[in-house]
């Protein structure tokens, strides 16, 4: 599998100490081997991935600055998001009471402004039924 553009913030890869580039790893070699399972049993999956890694929430500006920089070859990116209505809430059912701003995530894919970059670029907005076989 290869991801084309994966955001790593302002940094670039190595941003962030070492918890972050581990996560960064992780998260690339836990897709790879996740796509190519999928495929091999029949399963479609996205041709490019966006998002942030190590807690960060995805926010309004990230996602129109993305709108902007997503790959323009017709093909699908998933764009990772954890959005949600009650922050405390979601983050005592996970475990470990991951502290992440869902409310900001939810806040961001209801963004006029981010609709608006979204159409600019000719972008959809689709589920994982909308993917092609191959």
């Amino acid at each position: 599998m290869r991801i084309p553009a994966v955001d790593v913030g302002d940094g670039g890869f190595f941003a962030g100490g070492v918890s972050a580039i581990v996560g960064r790893l992780g998260l690339y070699t836990l897709a790879t081997v996740a796509r190519r399972q999928a495929h091999h049993r029949g399963f479609a999956t996205p041709d490019h991935f966006a998002g942030l890694v190590a807690g960060a929430a995805v926010t309004e500006d990230y996602l129109v600055q993305l709108a902007g920089a997503l790959p323009q070859d017709g093909r699908a990116t998933e764009v990772m998001l954890h959005p949600g209505k009650a922050d405390a809430e979601l983050a005592r059912l996970y475990a470990g009471g991951w502290e992440h701003s869902f409310t900001s995530e939810d806040t961001a894919i209801l963004s006029p402004a981010v609709r608006a970059a979204f159409e600019a670029h000719a972008l959809l907005s689709v589920n994982f039924a909308a993917l092609p076989h191959r």
